[in-house]
């Protein structure tokens, strides 16, 4: 009996081996996938290289989510609006709004004091923003009344554009009163009427010209962009002298790295009272820029069809330089190369399409007052829209030049014809 128990221990000791193996296995997957669900990384995996950026991080705090409250009205000073002016949030939150409290959600003119941001308009422009909706709840008011108090305005024209910004209307520009002429008075009927009535006069609004203005003017110069395009979030412990304004201070700004979006800086001398003090501002520039990006993939040379691009606003932190395209400008020309889904179409990767090419009967329109004739010639040559070409009149021999208006379609300038008239010849 003792032998045979003796002959089953090692067995016994594999299995219970075999059990504890497979029980630190099981233990380590549901770890794992517990982080996974949470979507956190794993310790010891590598990093990936490329993510995508959202101001909301996805730790396990804001999987319950994070609330924003629409105020119903807020008062600024300046014309820039910021998403900290207009919403607050609780300190827990505070970590998921901080990226973005300095946000510009929209932006009041010289002119205009009071303004109404919709929920619907706030929530559009955080998405395109790249802030990470799933996990926002919004709370307060549907839209927020914002007004201005550095503008000046008389009682009534104050209070009509305040109404108008509660209903959700655009203020109309305010408008001078001017005097109107007295007629049938002597002139010194004339003159005690002068000094009895005098027009009112309306302030004229206070443009803000403080150093933040002047440094993303700066920018928008050195990049051609429009300064209403550009979010610009500076440190904060620059905020006063930010705020700074002319003429109290006059500035001298010198650019030390700001040749690009992204972190930009400037070293700014604050003159006043005669005495000089030097200071630099560092700051993180983006941008929103209209876009045209691929829907589906496309191959070398495909023809780019109306369908195949979607419009799409977003806010980028780098400037290549190129000039957005419009829809107009590649609907109907090539691919430069093989394109994915998801690109965006810039100048580089789309070509013109030949309207015509070498060899190539071409529709020829000559225009000389009201009279219109139009004739057939041979290509010599191939080109895209806009371009001029040498074109063969076949009957005559003779060689001239047309613009290319459209596919194997050309047009000539009435000088032309007066040189060659037998150009513009139709067959009998």
């Amino acid at each position: 009996m003792n032998r045979s128990q003796d002959q089953h221990l090692p067995a016994l000791r594999r299995s219970f081996h075999l059990i504890l193996t497979l029980a630190a296995i099981a233990w380590v997957l549901q770890m794992a996938l517990a982080q996974w669900s949470l979507g956190e990384e794993i310790a010891g995996d590598p990093a990936p290289s490329t993510t995508q950026e959202k101001f909301v991080p996805g730790t396990r705090r804001f999987l319950a989510g994070a609330t924003l409250e629409l105020r119903g009205e807020a008062t600024i000073t300046g014309g820039d609006v910021k998403l900290r002016q207009i919403c607050r949030w609780s300190d827990a939150d505070k970590a998921a709004f901080e990226p973005v409290a300095d946000l510009i959600v929209t932006r009041l003119g010289a002119g205009s004091a009071f303004r109404s941001l919709g929920l619907k308009e706030l929530q559009t422009l955080l998405q395109d923003a790249g802030v990470n909706l799933a996990v926002i709840r919004f709370a307060g008011t549907t839209s927020c009344t914002i007004g201005r108090n550095d503008v000046a305005l008389d009682e009534h024209t104050g209070l009509q554009e305040w109404v108008d910004a509660r209903l959700g209307k655009t203020p109309a520009p305010v408008a001078s009163l001017k005097p109107q002429p007295i007629i049938s008075q002597t002139p010194m009927e004339t003159a005690q009427t002068a000094a009895i009535i005098q027009p009112a006069r309306v302030a004229e609004p206070i443009e803000s010209r403080a150093l933040r203005t002047l440094l993303i003017a700066d920018l928008s110069e050195r990049l051609s962009l429009d300064p209403v395009s550009i979010q610009m979030k500076f440190s904060p412990a620059d905020e006063k002298v930010l705020s700074l304004c002319e003429p109290q201070f006059r500035f001298s700004i010198e650019s030390q790295r700001a040749r690009s979006l992204g972190s930009v800086s400037w070293e700014v001398t604050i003159i006043a009272d005669g005495t000089n003090h030097k200071t630099t501002i560092d700051a993180t520039a983006r941008a929103w820029q209209d876009q045209l990006v691929v829907i589906k993939p496309m191959v070398y040379h495909q023809t780019i069809r109306a369908e195949d691009v979607a419009d799409r606003r977003a806010l980028v932190d780098q400037w290549n330089g190129d000039e957005a395209l419009k829809r107009e400008q590649i609907i109907g020309q090539w691919a430069a190369q093989d394109l994915r889904a998801g690109s965006i179409l810039t100048p580089r990767l789309v070509e013109a399409a030949p309207l015509v090419k070498t060899g190539q009967l071409v529709t020829v329109t000559a225009e000389q007052g009201t009279v219109q004739i139009k004739a057939v010639a041979r290509a010599m040559e191939g080109g895209s829209f806009g371009q001029t070409i040498k074109l063969k009149n076949e009957t005559t021999g003779d060689t001239y030049e047309a613009t290319l208006t459209g596919p194997q379609t050309a047009k000539v300038s009435a000088n032309v014809t007066g040189e060659h008239a037998n150009v513009a010849t139709v067959a009998n």
